[in-house]
Protein backbone atom coordinates (compact mmCIF):
# COMPACT_ATOMS: atom_id res chain seq x y z
CA UNK A 1 0.00 0.00 0.00
CA UNK A 2 1.28 3.48 -0.75
CA UNK A 3 0.07 6.81 0.53
CA UNK A 4 1.42 10.07 -0.83
CA UNK A 5 1.13 13.74 -0.14
CA UNK A 6 2.38 16.80 -1.94
CA UNK A 7 3.51 18.66 1.16
CA UNK A 8 6.86 20.18 2.05
CA UNK A 9 8.63 16.79 2.29
CA UNK A 10 11.22 15.53 4.78
CA UNK A 11 14.93 16.13 4.35
CA UNK A 12 17.21 13.15 3.74
CA UNK A 13 19.02 14.00 6.99
CA UNK A 14 15.82 13.58 9.04
CA UNK A 15 14.46 10.43 7.35
CA UNK A 16 16.63 8.02 9.40
CA UNK A 17 15.25 9.52 12.63
CA UNK A 18 11.62 8.78 11.78
CA UNK A 19 10.23 6.29 14.27
CA UNK A 20 12.87 7.14 16.87
CA UNK A 21 11.20 7.31 20.31
CA UNK A 22 10.11 10.84 21.23
CA UNK A 23 11.55 12.38 18.05
CA UNK A 24 9.14 14.87 16.52
CA UNK A 25 9.18 17.97 14.38
CA UNK A 26 5.67 18.96 15.45
CA UNK A 27 5.14 21.56 18.15
CA UNK A 28 2.62 19.39 20.01
CA UNK A 29 3.88 15.99 18.83
CA UNK A 30 4.83 13.12 21.14
CA UNK A 31 7.17 11.29 18.79
CA UNK A 32 5.34 8.03 19.40
CA UNK A 33 2.91 7.72 16.45
CA UNK A 34 5.24 6.25 13.88
CA UNK A 35 7.03 4.19 16.54
CA UNK A 36 3.77 2.50 17.55
CA UNK A 37 2.59 2.12 13.95
CA UNK A 38 5.87 0.49 12.93
CA UNK A 39 5.65 -1.92 15.90
CA UNK A 40 2.14 -3.01 14.91
CA UNK A 41 3.16 -3.52 11.28
CA UNK A 42 6.26 -5.53 12.28
CA UNK A 43 4.20 -7.65 14.70
CA UNK A 44 2.18 -8.68 11.64
CA UNK A 45 5.31 -9.54 9.62
CA UNK A 46 5.13 -6.38 7.54
CA UNK A 47 7.35 -3.39 6.99
CA UNK A 48 7.18 0.30 6.23
CA UNK A 49 9.46 2.27 3.95
CA UNK A 50 9.25 6.06 3.72
CA UNK A 51 10.53 8.10 0.79
CA UNK A 52 10.44 11.87 0.62
CA UNK A 53 11.64 14.81 -1.42
CA UNK A 54 11.77 18.41 -0.23
CA UNK A 55 9.00 20.52 -1.83
CA UNK A 56 7.51 17.43 -3.51
CA UNK A 57 6.04 15.35 -0.67
CA UNK A 58 6.33 12.11 1.25
CA UNK A 59 5.25 8.54 0.46
CA UNK A 60 5.12 5.80 3.10
CA UNK A 61 4.97 2.32 1.56
CA UNK A 62 3.33 -0.36 3.72
CA UNK A 63 4.21 -3.96 2.95
CA UNK A 64 1.84 -6.46 4.55
CA UNK A 65 2.10 -10.12 3.70
CA UNK A 66 -0.80 -11.73 1.89
CA UNK A 67 -1.43 -14.22 4.71
CA UNK A 68 -2.30 -11.31 6.99
CA UNK A 69 -4.77 -9.95 4.48
CA UNK A 70 -6.41 -13.35 4.10
CA UNK A 71 -6.73 -13.82 7.87
CA UNK A 72 -8.08 -10.29 8.23
CA UNK A 73 -10.79 -10.84 5.63
CA UNK A 74 -11.75 -14.18 7.21
CA UNK A 75 -12.05 -12.61 10.64
CA UNK A 76 -14.74 -10.20 9.47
Amino acid sequence: MRFSDNGCGISQELLPRLGEPFYTTKEMGTGLGLLVSNKIIKDHHGSINITSEINKGTSPYLFIFESLLVSFSLAR
